[in-house]
């Protein structure tokens, strides 16, 4: 998804990292607390969710069709799914 960053947010804040071992639901809440404070769109937080993700949540992420993601809800759905049945 294409959406400009909103200005003063040039500096994201820290929202972790997912390697794929970990519960994907705590990775994708802890994401949504603490954006949610800053009021941060579901756009914006498509950008920045690639850059939480390391090792094999990376692989799959880049993996994604183009335009398989139609929102953060869409994206975060097919995350915990994904991360979760291979638990």
């Amino acid at each position: 998804m294409r959406a400009p960053i909103p200005s003063g947010f040039e500096k994201p804040p820290p929202l972790g990292t997912y390697d794929g071992q970990a519960d994907p639901d705590d990775h994708a809440d802890n994401i949504n607390t603490i954006l949610n404070f800053r009021r941060v769109s579901g756009a914006i937080r498509c950008r920045l969710f690639p850059t939480t993700l390391s090792k094999t949540a990376m692989a799959w992420y880049q993996r994604l069709a183009p335009q398989s993601v139609s929102s953060w809800k869409d994206l975060a759905e097919q995350f915990c799914r994904h991360f979760t049945a291979s638990r």
